[in-house]
């Protein structure tokens, strides 16, 4: 699949390989190409993929979407926010009837979930410290 210069170009089986590498390596996928490049050396140069980019909604506005999608047409909704609803219903599956305040709540437990885990963790160390020197004296 040469071109007039000899540079390989992709193919579709190319790109359907690079689809699936993408889903399983977890990278984002492939959204379109430019224009081709002319030479090897542009082509190493400047890479013709895109990447999409992923926008990140904290917790807080998430649930002030859902909760809009409640009251509103789910479609108005989410292009209003940039969103597509296919994403909306996940959300919603996620935070069911949380409300802001209680999605806050659930970020300060488990933070302070992780810091008890943390410190149990650090105590059951020091025990089995202790064990192991108290055996040794024995």
């Amino acid at each position: 699949n040469g071109g007039p210069s000899g540079i390989i170009r992709p193919t579709a089986d190319r790109a359907q390989a690079d689809r699936r590498r993408c889903a399983e390596s977890g990278e984002a996928p492939i959204a379109q190409r430019l224009d081709p490049p002319d030479s090897f050396e542009e082509a190493v140069e400047k890479p013709a993929v895109i990447r999409r980019a992923r926008r990140e909604f904290t917790d807080e506005r998430v649930v002030g979407i859902i909760r809009a999608a409640d009251r509103e047409p789910v479609a108005e909704v989410a292009k209003r926010h940039g969103v597509s609803e296919q994403t909306i219903y996940p959300w919603r599956k996620r935070f069911g009837e949380l409300r802001t305040e209680d999605v806050r709540r659930r970020r300060q437990l488990e933070a302070e979930n992780a810091r008890l885990k943390k410190l149990v963790a650090e105590r059951d160390l020091k025990i089995e410290v202790m064990r192991e020197v108290a055996a040794k004296n024995w």
